[in-house]
């Protein structure tokens, strides 16, 4: 998005990183624009808890909208036991 993190509002926060199934800083891969390859920095949503210091914390609604790696960040979900903290998921 071409953003850095930033306080958009009183209330409302941009974090310039991604969801995905893995953590890193250096994530090569396909952005929205056809055949634009860009650097991420990504998280698991158990990463994103974390660096946000937010562990055992309730999420009310989880939307995610992840161009197609939704399934693949899902599967991570599962298998690390994360959506207990999630109240509903949209996608």
């Amino acid at each position: 998005m071409n953003l850095g993190s930033h306080k958009h509002s009183e209330r409302v926060w941009f974090f310039d990183f991604g969801l995905l199934d893995v953590n890193s800083n250096g994530y090569y891969g396909t952005g929205m624009k056809a055949n634009t390859n860009s650097i991420w920095k990504v998280r698991t949503l158990e990463g994103l808890m974390a660096e946000m210091n937010h562990q055992h914390k309730v999420i009310d609604v989880l939307k995610i909208d992840i161009e197609g790696a939704e399934w693949s960040s899902l599967h991570n979900m599962l298998e690390e036991g994360i959506l207990h903290y999630v109240k509903q998921l949209v996608s």
